[in-house]
C-alpha cells in the first residue's frame, strides 16, 4: 500500500481512475448519462467501500487537484455507480480531460481522529479545510473553502468575542 502525509494527516491510495470501454447505463437529473466511462479501479480491498466519514484527495500524477471529505462510507459517496466515478461535474469533468495523460488517484485519509476528554471525535472536515487553505494558491480545483485561509486568519472565536 501507498501512503503519503499532506499536512500531517496521513493518507492510503486507494483507487486510480481510468476510461472504461462500456459507458454507464444511468440518468442523472431525468436524463440519460451519455459517454461517461470514468472509473474508478480500487488498489485496495473491497472492504474500503465500508470506510467511514473520512478526507479524501484526488491527485494528478504528484500534485494535489482537488480535497474534500464525504459523512457517510466511501461506497456511498464514491461507488454508487458500481464504480464509475461519481463526485461533481467539476472534478469529474477535469479527469475526464486528464486521464489518458496523467496517473488520477484517490487517496483517504487513515486516521481523522482526535481525541478529547475521552471522546474520539472524526475531524475529516477540518482536514479538508486545513489542506485547501494551505494548497488554495496551488491550482487546486475547490471551489468550496478556497478563502479559508482567509477567514482562519480574519474571524475571532466565539470565547474571545464574548469574553467567556
Amino acid at each position: 500500500m501507498e501512503y503519503q502525509k499532506v499536512c500531517g494527516f496521513e493518507f492510503v491510495k486507494i483507487g486510480e481512475a481510468f476510461l472504461d470501454d462500456e459507458p454507464l447505463k444511468a440518468t442523472y437529473n431525468g436524463k440519460p448519462l451519455e459517454n461517461w466511462t470514468l472509473r474508478l479501479k480500487l488498489v485496495v480491498t473491497e472492504e474500503i467501500l465500508k470506510a467511514e466519514q473520512s478526507a479524501y484527495l484526488v491527485f494528478k500524477n504528484n500534485d494535489l487537484l482537488y480535497v474534500g471529505y464525504f459523512s457517510t462510507t466511501f461506497e456511498e459517496r464514491w461507488w454508487k455507480k458500481k464504480g464509475y466515478f461519481w463526485h461533481g461535474d467539476i472534478l469529474d469533468t477535469e479527469v475526464n480531460k486528464l486521464v489518458n495523460n496523467h496517473d488520477i488517484s484517490v487517496w483517504i485519509t487513515t486516521n481523522p481522529y482526535v481525541e478529547i476528554d475521552k471522546q474520539k471525535i472524526n475531524i475529516s472536515k477540518v482536514i479538508e479545510d486545513k489542506i485547501i487553505a494551505e494548497y488554495s494558491d496551488r491550482g487546486i480545483l475547490n471551489t468550496v473553502g478556497k478563502y479559508a485561509k482567509w477567514y482562519q486568519e480574519n474571524s475571532l472565536p466565539v470565547r474571545e468575542i464574548l469574553d467567556l
